[in-house]
């Protein structure tokens, strides 16, 4: 594989070529967010998807409205929602068996 620096150039100028703000997201960032959402409990990890679905109606709605300066949160929110939906349902999977 390539060097970090290396990887990092070649996104940098593929970036470049395209219309839209882009941010590179490396690995260790995505595992400290998504071992921060595997220390919360069920029903810690249920306010927050709620509270995330609520921010998810809300953007839908004022999207057409007042066009958001970041315009990737939406599917910034839907990716969130995501991780936290398939990190609750391996949690009351482990439930399930240990029962």
């Amino acid at each position: 594989g390539l060097s970090r620096d290396d990887s990092m150039k070649v996104l940098k100028t593929a970036a470049s070529k395209l219309s839209v703000k882009t941010k590179v997201v490396s690995k260790a960032t995505m595992k400290k967010i998504i071992k921060e959402i595997r220390s919360k409990s069920i029903a810690e990890l249920e306010k927050q998807r709620v509270s995330l679905a609520e921010e998810i109606a809300k953007l839908k709605l004022s999207k057409k409205a007042i066009p958001q300066k970041d315009s990737n949160l939406l599917k910034k929110k839907r990716k969130q929602m995501a991780i936290l939906l398939t990190i609750m349902t391996e949690k009351k999977e482990l439930e399930d068996i240990k029962k």
